[in-house]
């Protein structure tokens, strides 16, 4: 059904979605109303109806279509439109109410906003090319056709977002990587200086720093046979090692102090 409306006149009005489920009765609180209003600001007058029906989520046709359409639930975290500019949303509820005695489906949740370095760009995880987030407003009102594709959220330690956003069309996109910090006792893939890859075994983690303290292996002399990696130096002095030099994850396991590559 949704391939067939896609280029007709139906369309928009199909992409309006559709609130799935029994709606449960809710009383509108003055924040919520006040939130209804600035949506639809442009009606005058703009009467509120103070019953609403509560849904867990709506159905999109028009979205991912080859996939049959999209479900979105409460909890989702999504790119909306707003004011025809895009916008990271978390769904707290979906809504149909009345304005002006006409039922209305809408969606209230919290926003989120772009973080910006000091250079004045915005700012990225260390390990890939996503931009970070911070909560920003809560209690924004939208319609169902402002939703435009489902996003996740990874969390960082000082409370702000690194956006996973696998579904965007408008630019081509390598293929997403999701923020993973090293642990200790991995084995990572180091960039020196000279662009070696060097094998470094991590032992504490400074998340605040965005570094990592371990040792420098270098191949056994006997490699080429038993593919095992031992410690540079004897030394105990740990090195630096940035997140911006860690290329990935080492593939192998520990023997005892040696590390066996597979």
């Amino acid at each position: 059904m949704a391939k067939l409306c896609q280029n007709s006149p139906d369309a928009t009005r199909v992409n309006q979605g559709v609130l799935i489920g029994s709606g449960q009765s809710h009383i509108l609180v003055r924040a919520e109303k006040a939130s209804v209003r600035d949506h639809f600001s442009e009606l005058e007058p703009c009467v509120i109806g103070d019953l609403a029906h509560s849904y867990r989520s709506a159905y999109l046709p028009m979205h991912r279509i080859a996939e049959g359409g999209k479900l979105y639930r409460t909890g989702d975290v999504v790119v909306a439109k707003q004011q025809n500019a895009e916008i990271y949303f978390h769904i707290s509820h979906f809504f149909l109410l009345n304005v002006n005695e006409t039922p209305q489906p809408v969606i209230i949740g919290d926003t989120y906003q772009l973080m910006w370095n000091p250079a004045g760009g915005i700012m990225h995880h260390p390990l890939s090319d996503t931009p970070y987030v911070k909560p920003f407003e809560s209690g924004t009102c939208l319609g169902l056709k402002d939703l435009q594709r489902e996003i996740m959220l990874f969390p960082d330690v000082n409370g702000n977002f690194a956006v996973v956003d696998p579904y965007r069309k408008t630019v081509p996109l390598p293929p997403v990587i999701v923020p993973v910090y090293p642990q200790i006792r991995d084995m990572v893939l180091v960039k020196r200086n000279n662009n070696e890859i060097w094998h470094a075994e991590v032992r504490r983690v400074l998340l605040t720093e965005k570094l990592v303290k371990g040792y420098f292996y270098i191949k056994h002399r006997n490699w080429n046979e038993n593919k095992l990696w031992i410690r540079e130096s004897r030394s105990s002095q740990m090195d630096n090692i940035n997140f911006s030099s860690i290329l990935n994850i080492a593939t192998g396991e520990w023997q005892g102090s040696v590390w066996k590559e597979k």
